[in-house]
């Protein structure tokens, strides 16, 4: 069974949204809502808390250039784990996205 929990959350005013489980192309679209839900009143940024996911597929990877483009911010990626660290640098695009340890939550 895929789990994806996607709350989101206000953390010293930028908005982040938590994933866990697999990110394919069955929950791509609830990880593209909560992420455009989190767009809205235009923040500087949106924090993207990755540490959970233990599968990250193409889908997931789009849905991420998507809606970084598509708001024009920044979009930090929280404690990316091998899963989302490795289709960043196998495809050459780990430079298209900020990327941190945890912060406080």
């Amino acid at each position: 069974m895929t789990v994806m929990t996607i709350p989101a959350q206000a953390t010293g005013g930028v908005p982040r949204v938590a994933v866990a489980g697999d990110v394919d192309v069955s929950t791509a679209p609830a990880l593209r809502a909560a992420l455009e839900h989190a767009t809205t009143g235009h923040p500087a940024s949106i924090e993207v808390d990755v540490a959970g996911v233990t599968h990250f597929s193409l889908a997931g990877l789009r849905v991420l250039d998507d809606v970084r483009r598509g708001f024009g911010g920044t979009l930090v990626l929280l404690d990316a784990g091998r899963p989302v660290r490795r289709i960043l640098e196998v495809l050459g695009l780990h430079d298209r996205f900020s990327r941190s340890g945890a912060r406080p939550r």
